[in-house]
């Protein structure tokens, strides 16, 4: 069943999110990640862009994105390491209370983030939250739910589906 959670209010200081994407020869689809992370309604971001060896514009464009986004930092793998060493390096690197791991395709409603952050704020028992997701495939859009998690998450509660 979906948690239902009021936004937190502007009185509120609100925890940083920090925003990891591993980007490998990614140019022709992250600037619309960007923009959609850019685009939030959440204001306490970080964004940790991990070059993981990009043999394609990406660096450029990495270059060029954080040089225009005060809250957007470049971290570099000299040589593909693969997405799972990328994500850890910006671990390793955030800053914020909460962790949002993103790929290089992806793009998020305007409130997905702030959505989320009231779910665990509002719900500290809860480890992680999902939202329903979308796959768009040329003019075809398909919604989804995240099938329920293994009995011991379920049986210990700690996440909160959105």
């Amino acid at each position: 069943m979906p948690v239902h959670v009021a936004h937190p209010t502007m009185a509120m200081p609100l925890p940083k999110v920090s925003v990891i994407i591993p980007c490998y020869n990614c140019a022709d689809t992250l600037r619309q990640t960007v923009a959609s992370i850019a685009a939030q309604n959440y204001s306490n971001l970080e964004l940790l862009l991990v070059n993981d060896g990009s043999t394609d514009a990406t660096a450029a464009l990495l270059a060029e994105l954080s040089a225009t986004l005060p809250f957007a930092r470049v971290l570099e793998h000299p040589h593909n390491r693969g997405p799972a060493a990328a994500l850890n390096t910006g671990v390793a690197h955030a800053q914020g209370k909460y962790i949002l791991p993103c790929d290089a395709d992806d793009t998020l409603s305007e409130n997905y983030i702030a959505s989320c952050v009231a779910a665990l704020e509002q719900h500290p028992e809860c480890g992680f939250a999902y939202p329903e997701w979308q796959h768009d495939v040329g003019e075809s859009t398909q919604r989804h739910r995240f099938p329920e998690w293994s009995t011991l998450v379920q049986e210990l509660r700690i996440y909160c589906h959105l």
